[in-house]
């Protein structure tokens, strides 16, 4: 490989034990996972806040898709997200003009028990079906008739 490379790109690699890795450092520098292109994953994933006009589904949806680009080229780059930070901005990016949902935003995050971006996506699911649930009217339907003629409480 050093051979097609010039003079002065070869020391940045030549200290590359295998040429997988010599390959994975060139992508970095010069292919689809450069230097800008993590920084703009990781400023659209820390930026990123849920459109009013989404449920919260589709605000998911989204989320996993920037989290799993992002870690896929995070890995290419020897660098990683953990799960905990995954947990926090999914719970960051929640509705801020929803007094209901800061509440839910500082339940999820003092909970012991979300370690995983499958568990708090769970918990959001929930609470979002859960409101639904609460949204829809409550009607009671009252069948009204005449009495039968034989009827004598009047």
């Amino acid at each position: 490989m050093f051979y097609f490379m010039h003079d002065n790109l070869i020391g940045e690699f030549e200290l590359c034990p295998i040429a997988r890795d010599m390959w994975d450092q060139l992508k970095i520098r010069f292919g689809h996972t450069s230097e800008t292109r993590l920084c703009i994953l990781q400023l659209k994933w820390i930026q990123y806040q849920m459109n009013s006009s989404h449920t919260m589904t589709e605000h998911l949806r989204i989320m996993s898709g920037i989290i799993r680009d992002l870690i896929r080229d995070l890995k290419v780059a020897d660098k990683e997200i953990s799960e905990g930070e995954q947990v926090l901005n999914v719970i960051r990016a929640l509705p801020v003009e929803s007094q209901h949902w800061n509440h839910v935003k500082t339940v999820l995050t003092h909970s012991e028990h979300i370690k995983i971006f499958a568990e708090v996506q769970s918990h959001i699911e929930m609470e979002e079906e859960r409101l639904k649930m609460l949204r829809t009217s409550h009607v009671a339907f009252v069948a009204k008739g005449n009495r039968p003629k034989g009827n004598k409480n009047n």
